[in-house]
């Protein structure tokens, strides 16, 4: 597990983030008086098959795609990173 206090130096309390080797973040949560409200929390972990990876990754680039037709003014000029 590692863990790293994000945030300035100066402030009096940050966030601090956890992460686990093989998952990566598993927890996020604020100390005391920082102004970060968000707290997240890893419940589930579903590891993927090579097909299931690929399956994934051409419905994430669909929907990039789907948001550049809909919605040009916010995401048209964005390129995928790859095609599928």
């Amino acid at each position: 597990m590692l863990v790293i206090r994000e945030g300035k130096r100066s402030a009096l309390d940050n966030e601090f983030k956890y992460y686990a080797n093989g998952v990566g973040q598993i927890r996020n949560e604020p100390r005391g008086q920082s102004r970060h409200e968000d707290v997240e929390r890893l419940i589930n972990v579903t590891r993927l098959t090579p097909e299931g990876l690929t399956e994934a990754s051409a419905e994430a680039l669909r929907i990039d795609q789907q948001a550049a037709t809909e919605l040009p003014e916010l995401f048209g000029d964005v390129k995928a990173t790859r095609t599928p």
